[in-house]
């Protein structure tokens, strides 16, 4: 079985269920389901689609901890991208390495 039909299954065999606590923009506390996880990894795969990710290809992200990081590597794998996490406290030499390696 494929990594993207695992999570596929995970997802939405528990999509009422609650999956994680963030915080909001305005700080309080927001309770997402499976169901919306999927939904929002869903809608970066689309839009990471239309800008011409697709298989094989790589994804430098420099994002500290957080959903987004999570919607993006949701996303790479639904679309069969490698998604390449950067420590965001690397100076700027190391990120040029990184992205040019």
């Amino acid at each position: 079985m494929h990594l993207t039909a695992l999570f596929d299954d995970s997802l939405l065999r528990r999509a009422n269920r609650p999956a994680l606590e963030c915080a909001a923009t305005d700080g309080a506390l927001r309770t997402l389901t499976f169901g919306d996880i999927e939904a929002r990894a869903n809608r970066m795969a689309r839009e990471l689609a239309a800008r011409g990710l697709g298989p094989g290809d790589r994804l430098c992200v420099h994002l500290a901890n957080g959903l987004p990081f999570i919607d993006l590597y949701l996303a790479c794998t639904r679309l069969g991208a490698i998604m390449v996490p950067i420590n965001i406290l690397y100076r700027v030499s190391e990120l040029q390495h990184i992205a040019t390696d």
